[in-house]
């Protein structure tokens, strides 16, 4: 998900594919390559982790550990409750 949302506006762009190199949003008109983009996401949702991690449901720590293992950024993942 972190390629397909635009880090600029935080539109969805669905219709992503893996040969999409260049990701241009329909709705701001931002050009980024895919990678940066991506890692310009993945590194506000990690800012933002350290901010409410204990705020954060089990299930939205899953959900968000699970987008960093897509991305290879975590290796390993965290039980609920082991906090």
């Amino acid at each position: 998900a972190s390629s397909k949302t635009c880090s600029k506006c935080g539109a969805l762009k669905k219709d992503l594919t893996l040969r999409d190199r260049v990701y241009e949003c329909p709705e701001c008109g931002l050009t980024i390559d895919r990678d940066l983009n991506a890692a310009i996401n993945l590194r506000q949702q990690i800012k933002n982790v350290g901010k409410a991690i204990s705020e954060l449901m089990p299930v939205e720590l899953t959900a968000l550990l699970s987008d960093l293992e897509i991305n290879g950024i975590a290796t390993s993942s965290v039980e609920a409750g082991s906090w």
